[in-house]
């Protein structure tokens, strides 16, 4: 797996990917971060965090456009809540 200095504790992970030690632990017992045991001690090699930490797989085109999207309505609704709560309830007036 990796030498002593390169595994951390389940504690130092968790400060790392800003989560809870318990959280780590289940990634861990669920198989989705690999660990060595050391004593009923649990340790996370270096690596493996790192892989954590780098982003994730770049959205598709598709994502990009819903997040768009969302953006632009939210954005109008940060605005100007009121015209936008307006035009909400005139569409769904019109509708019913």
């Amino acid at each position: 797996m990796a030498t002593g200095g390169d595994l951390r504790t389940t504690g130092q992970v968790a400060k790392l990917l800003g989560s809870s030690r318990q959280q780590v632990v289940n990634q861990c017992e669920r198989g989705e971060l690999a660990f060595a045991k050391v004593g009923k001690h649990r340790r996370i090699a270096r690596d493996q965090v790192e892989t954590l930490l780098q982003p994730k797989q770049e959205l598709t085109r598709d994502q990009l456009k819903s997040l768009w999207l969302h953006q632009a309505v939210a954005g109008n609704l940060v605005t100007d809540p009121d015209e936008v709560a307006g035009t909400v309830s005139a569409r769904s007036g019109s509708n019913g």
